[in-house]
């Protein structure tokens, strides 16, 4: 699954596993890959944030 195989490379890369700056940005690559690489980013953010109860502009 691609949002495993990031969530490896960004640690890898250095990124902490505990913040959330690695949860959203591995479930936009997982939204990407599930079909949605034509919507706005601004529409992503909001995505990630219904999943995580939080608003977009918090993402």
């Amino acid at each position: 699954m691609i949002k495993d195989r990031a969530k490896d490379v960004l640690i890898n890369m250095g990124m902490p596993a505990s913040i959330l700056g690695l949860k959203y940005i591995t479930e936009a690559m997982d939204l990407f890959d599930t079909g949605l690489e034509d919507v706005k980013i601004i529409a992503l953010y909001e995505e990630i944030g219904k999943k995580y109860n939080v608003s977009g502009s918090r993402v």
